[in-house]
């Protein structure tokens, strides 16, 4: 049936997103992507070239400085609005995630409105929990009274080789931070709606993203491999206007094995930031209407992608 189908196209569209999963524990410690923070210190590989300026300008300055820094620029801006669509393949069928509305970029807070399939839900992500508000007709599984619930990124990424799915879409921020001066190719200049930017191809070293988590780093190689593909389009002030990262995923490496999605999924995210300096006021909803639903998620994680009928 077109229902079952459906249900194992969302469940491969889960497993796809592990990757954003994953890298919402790759920030700094305190979840926050604080402004005055730096890409880190230089970087040397064995033949001894230069791979990251501290100050995030780069040592070689030019493009690749301006490149490198497009993490540490952006975040200055402190809030912006965001738009994210989520695109994924399995070879039966595609499904699209659209996400629209407001990110502090120094603490990571969000708001949002994720559309898919005809569903709504709105979330909000506050001090590294993500708070979501299904529509009423999927809210059977929550205890009565209740009509949200919340995921402790924290906790789930502690659990990074589990198969955890939940994800935080500020996470996709921090693909940024693992860029270097090297292997940065410049496209050309283009224009986002009113926006003058130019677009660079780039590859984000994985283990510049996980540099204190070894468990968390095999289990993202594992998923991606060594490098993350990414294109991003920068504004005349080098800020991040556009970013987009295509991929082919496993997704039953996570939970190895028991699962009717498809093995393998394709999936292409697109970040876009604008209206910088908009106001962002989000609180969690009230602890009474919510439900915490990290262990489950964590537990189903654990076990693949889960059954369906």
């Amino acid at each position: 049936m077109r229902t079952d189908k459906r249900v194992r196209i969302t469940a491969a569209a889960a497993g796809g997103l592990l990757v954003t999963g994953l890298l919402a524990g790759c920030g700094p410690e305190d979840g926050a992507a604080s402004p005055d923070a730096s890409p880190g210190p230089a970087r040397t590989d064995e033949d001894g070239d230069r791979k990251g300026g501290g100050d995030g300008g780069g040592a070689a300055g030019g493009e690749g400085g301006t490149v490198a820094a497009a993490y540490q620029r952006t975040a200055e801006a402190r809030t912006a609005e965001i738009t994210l669509v989520t695109e994924v393949g399995t070879g039966e069928e595609d499904a699209v995630m659209r996400g629209s509305g407001v990110i502090d970029l120094e603490s990571g807070t969000s708001e949002m409105v994720l559309k898919a399939s005809g569903t709504r839900i709105e979330q909000r992500t506050v001090d590294g929990v993500v708070y979501q508000k299904p529509p009423a007709g999927q809210r059977q599984q929550l205890p009565d009274g209740k009509t949200w619930t919340s995921y402790d990124l924290r906790e789930l990424g502690a659990q990074a080789g589990t198969g955890a799915q939940i994800a935080d879409p500020a996470a996709a921020l921090a693909y940024a931070k693992g860029i270097t001066e090297k292997d940065v190719e410049r496209i050309g200049e283009e224009t986002l709606g009113s926006t003058a930017t130019t677009h660079y191809e780039v590859d984000v070293d994985v283990r510049s993203l996980v540099r204190n988590n070894e468990l968390m780093g095999e289990a993202l190689r594992d998923t991606v491999g060594d490098t993350l593909p990414l294109h991003i389009w920068l504004d005349d002030e080098g800020r991040l206007r556009r970013q987009k990262m295509e991929l082919d995923i496993d997704a039953s490496a996570p939970g190895g094995g028991r699962s009717a999605s498809p093995e393998r999924v394709t999936v292409a995210t697109t970040l876009e930031l604008g209206g910088f300096g908009t106001e962002v006021d989000v609180e969690p909803p009230p602890a009474a209407d919510t439900a915490d639903m990290t262990g489950k998620a964590a537990r189903k994680g654990g076990q693949g992608a889960g059954k369906s009928e």
